[in-house]
């Protein structure tokens, strides 16, 4: 989705459901990349809740709840294979083939690198560094492909960054 208010992004680009999972929602469970995305709030005469976005090329849909991780198991349910894009929140991580976003990655950087702690200021600036080196990789490759796959060009690297931080 865009940027600004998610409504909008819903109401112009996607399809509003309401309830359960209707037969669109329920093909974009076999498509071969879903994003997904949450955000809590809480208002001061009720409990917190989740608002729940599922955006593929073809749908968007959103769910309002107040138990986050059964509607995951509802609406994904186990056997979901396709790719699943999200910030990376624990109830995702039983799904074997998800993605992080990079967006949320960068952010997660950016605030380590401006941490007090100098030891998270370097790991965070290290990392920094790591992603906006593989995000210009990607966009280049995007317009002009190489014959070596991004994977092996940045196996050393990553292989590196791994083993500088895996005992910390």
């Amino acid at each position: 989705m865009g940027s600004g208010d998610p409504h909008l992004g819903i109401a112009r680009d996607g399809l509003m459901l309401r309830g359960g999972p209707s037969t669109e929602f329920q093909r974009s469970r076999e498509s071969q990349l879903l994003h997904a995305d949450e955000t809590s709030w809480t208002e001061l005469t009720a409990p917190a809740v989740v608002r729940q976005v599922f955006s593929t090329g073809s749908v968007t849909a959103y769910w309002i709840a107040y138990r986050f991780s059964e509607l995951i198991e509802n609406l994904l349910g186990e056997a979901y294979e396709g790719w699943l894009m999200s910030e990376g929140y624990g109830v995702y991580r039983k799904y074997r083939t998800r993605l992080r976003c990079w967006t949320h990655l960068l952010r997660k950087a950016q605030g380590l690198e401006e941490s007090l702690d100098r030891e998270a200021q370097r790991f965070g600036t290290q990392t920094l560094e790591l992603l906006e080196t593989l995000i210009a990789a990607i966009h280049q490759a995007r317009g002009s492909p190489t014959s070596t796959p991004l994977t092996e060009t940045f196996q050393t690297r990553l292989a590196a960054y791994r083993c500088l931080w895996a005992n910390k």
